[in-house]
């Protein structure tokens, strides 16, 4: 489990450094939420596996090193989804208020 975790965490990393500064675009925002939604559950997923396996893998005395890379990396895409997220909204927020 320590291998998927950390593979589901790598592949929900670079996929949403790949794609969260295209959220900054308002018609590329509208295109790219349905993968921005899949990054967010591929990440929840290898968050999840990660910390499971980390503590199994501690209760039974075996390395961990394999579940806390998934789990952080999981954990860091996460949080660059949502600080993508929170920029956009800023952003969206901003662009309607200069049409009003």
């Amino acid at each position: 489990m320590g291998t998927a975790s950390l593979i589901i965490s790598i592949i929900a990393l670079v996929i949403s450094l790949c794609i969260m500064p295209l959220t900054l675009f308002p018609l590329l925002s509208l295109l790219v939420f349905p993968l921005i939604t899949m990054v967010s559950i591929l990440a929840l997923v290898g968050l999840i596996l990660g910390i499971v396996d980390w503590v199994s893998r501690h209760k039974k005395g075996l390395k961990k090193e394999k579940a806390i890379a998934g789990a952080i990396c999981s954990a860091i895409a996460m949080l660059i989804i949502i600080f993508w997220t929170i920029v956009n909204i800023v952003f969206l927020g901003i662009g309607i208020a200069m049409n009003l």
